[in-house]
């Protein structure tokens, strides 16, 4: 995604009823920053400013962060509860079967539980999107202008192209 498509996404993301865990397993990670991450204390933050896909099944995340890893890197698998907001792309992934679910722009993790150091398992809590209500409103604001653009354009997808 480019940013003013994260932008969007992260504007419009919903705000679920009841938190959801999810899981997010990455790979091939410089051997330091595994180790960084292996070593981060109960209440310590992460901030991750992009959008960021996660899964629904545990398994999912888990077979990613299983991969054999070439020297000099390693893997993480990332355990993230309390997640009460973002995009639910099952219904529209390529890959249904991962429970795709996007975290917002500017997310904060607190963490709770480190598990492992070669290949460790982060527990994390989800604290929120730090995407402040005015950069949320002037996001939706530029996709409703967009919108105008559209109709007197008449090429949305030309539009959307070239965001």
């Amino acid at each position: 995604f480019g940013y003013p498509r994260q932008c969007l996404f992260s504007a419009v993301r919903q705000h679920l009823d009841e938190p959801i865990t999810t899981y997010r397993g990455l790979c091939r990670l410089p051997s330091a920053m595994v180790q960084d991450l292996a070593t981060m204390r109960r209440g310590s933050l992460l901030f991750w400013p992009a959008m960021t896909s996660t899964a629904l099944d545990r398994s999912v995340a888990k077979e990613y962060a299983n991969q054999p890893a070439p020297e000099g890197t390693g893997n993480v698998l990332f355990v993230i509860s309390g997640v009460s907001e973002g995009i639910a792309l099952r219904g529209v992934s390529q890959y249904p079967r991962e429970g795709e679910f996007l975290l917002p722009l500017f997310s904060l993790l607190e963490v709770r539980d480190v598990l492992g150091t070669e290949n460790p398992e982060l527990r994390c809590k989800f604290v929120g999107s730090l995407m402040t209500e005015d950069f949320r409103q002037e996001c939706l604001l530029d996709m409703q202008h967009a919108q105008q653009v559209c109709r007197v354009d008449g090429d949305a997808t030309a539009l959307l192209a070239t965001a």
